[in-house]
């Protein structure tokens, strides 16, 4: 299983939040900066989806998601995901095809 770099501290989101560009879908929001750095992820779900349960389920299918899409990127930066109050109620492919098309429209995936 491959894995992914992560923004871990606060003014690292707040940054690529600040300065970068934002694409917006139904089940996510993301924030693209793009710089000399290696990809990096961030992934931000709120108290609006629910207890810490399903904050984290939410979490761990990103993270996959995230998994299975890392061969397809061909960007250098940071990304912050932010999960919207809908997604509590999405399946997992309904949250990877929203992952696909905001990727698509942002022009970071092939």
């Amino acid at each position: 299983m491959s894995s992914f770099d992560v923004l871990k501290k606060s003014g690292e989101f707040s940054y690529t939040i600040k300065n970068g560009l934002v694409f917006y879908h139904n089940l996510v929001v993301v924030y693209i900066l793009e710089n000399n750095s290696p990809l990096r992820f961030g992934i931000c779900v709120g108290k609006k989806i629910g207890n810490a349960v399903k904050r984290n389920r939410i979490k761990r299918i990103f993270k996959e998601i995230l998994r299975s899409m890392l061969s397809f990127f061909k960007f250098n930066g940071a990304v912050v995901i932010i999960a919207r109050a809908s997604c509590k109620s999405a399946d997992f492919n309904e949250i990877k095809e929203s992952f696909f098309s905001v990727f698509k429209e942002s022009g970071i995936i092939y």
